[in-house]
């Protein structure tokens, strides 16, 4: 490994059989360059000591279990390897389950000199991708809000706004399509704020005051409103466009005198809690159309954040697939396998009327 020239591609061949490596490597040719190791555990050893583009195993290991083994290490790194598995005993059954166990490719014994190349290369720019992907990640550690992925310039201006908004005790008034993140926004005001041990309540509007016993049919006993169960912390109010005048006034009361009253009681309860609303609706329009009450959208609208759609952040497509498959891998026991350049040109070009929230679901949809 001493002699390693950085503009090679770094292969690491997984087989026992050390003369099959040197017969190998003259047949690459210069752009390749093959480091061998005779078992899996030697070959886990070696991702941490060299910086591998792409993994060569051979499946026909002298214990079966071994192929598997290196399989989820590969796939399990913070940056996921591309393995090619090939074999000299060739099924339709044994290259399935490799590829379940997150294989990017599979060949059959002899291989064709032309066909490794191409497999090769196509794993080695999946390799650049993944490092590509994991320095965003690296980037978005130091410099992004928390639960907030993206690059793009509108994220950039979403957490720059919420970085600053999170310090200071006023409404917040979160805008955006349906789908776009609008409550992990909310959720990382909250915690970022001097709040942050204290409870965030996200909820229905019908849900907001609560009630006494008796107050209607079936209210059998007293219940706290969402109000009372976030004081001292954050409220979240999600669709507010959907808040009936009634409502909306009782809500622009308690925004004003800091206080709540419980349907069936007249007595006031001292509220100390901060507002953050969001709506995928023209919220201006609706006061012009007397269907929301103007001082109640100054009230809630001191600071807005504006959320951009999918298709005006598309840049942070990669990066969000890339998260959602590995969070969905693991939470299915799965592979986490890593994703292609035209899968990801395909989402790309996509329209995503359902923003972030339908990518999620294709992703889910993908791992399972």
């Amino acid at each position: 490994m001493s002699n390693i020239n950085s503009e090679q591609k770094k292969v690491l061949l997984v087989d026992p059989e050390e003369a099959f490596g040197r017969v190998l490597q003259p047949l690459l040719g210069q752009d390749y360059l093959l480091l061998q190791e005779p078992s899996v555990t030697s070959a886990i050893s070696a991702f941490d000591t060299v910086a591998i583009d792409a993994i060569l195993m051979n499946l026909d290991m002298p214990e079966p279990e071994e192929s598997s083994r290196l399989l989820q290490a590969a796939a399990n790194r913070d940056l996921p390897l591309p393995v090619i598995a090939y074999s000299w005993v060739a099924s339709r059954e044994k290259f399935l389950k490799a590829f379940k166990e997150g294989a990017f490719d599979t060949l059959s014994q002899p291989l064709d000199v032309q066909q490794l190349r191409f497999a090769l290369d196509r794993a080695s720019r999946r390799g650049a991708m993944a490092r590509e992907l994991m320095e965003a990640r690296r980037l978005l550690g130091t410099s992004r809000v928390q639960g907030l992925l993206g690059n793009s310039k509108p994220m950039e201006r979403v957490c720059d706004v919420t970085r600053k908004v999170a310090a200071v005790f006023t409404t917040v008034l979160i805008t955006g399509e349906s789908g776009t993140g609008k409550g992990l926004v909310a959720q990382a005001i909250h915690r970022m704020s001097p709040r942050a041990a204290k409870p965030f309540v996200a909820f229905s509007v019908c849900e907001l005051f609560g009630h006494e016993k008796g107050a209607f049919t079936g209210a059998g006993q007293a219940r706290r409103g969402r109000f009372e169960e976030a004081n001292g912390g954050t409220i979240f109010i999600d669709e507010i466009g959907d808040l009936a005048l009634p409502l909306q006034a009782k809500l622009l009361r308690a925004l004003q005198e800091r206080t709540v009253e419980r349907l069936g009681s007249n007595v006031p309860r001292p509220l100390d809690v901060r507002v953050v609303c969001a709506t995928n609706r023209n919220l201006e329009k609706m006061v012009e159309e007397g269907s929301f009450r103007q001082d109640l959208y100054f009230r809630i609208s001191v600071i807005k954040i504006q959320m951009p759609s999918l298709n005006e952040r598309k840049e942070d497509i990669p990066l969000l697939a890339e998260h959602f498959l590995r969070t969905f891998a693991k939470a299915h026991s799965k592979a986490a396998r890593m994703l292609t350049p035209g899968f990801l040109s395909a989402l790309s070009r996509y329209s995503w009327p359902g923003n972030v929230r339908e990518l999620q679901n294709v992703m889910e949809r993908s791992v399972v």
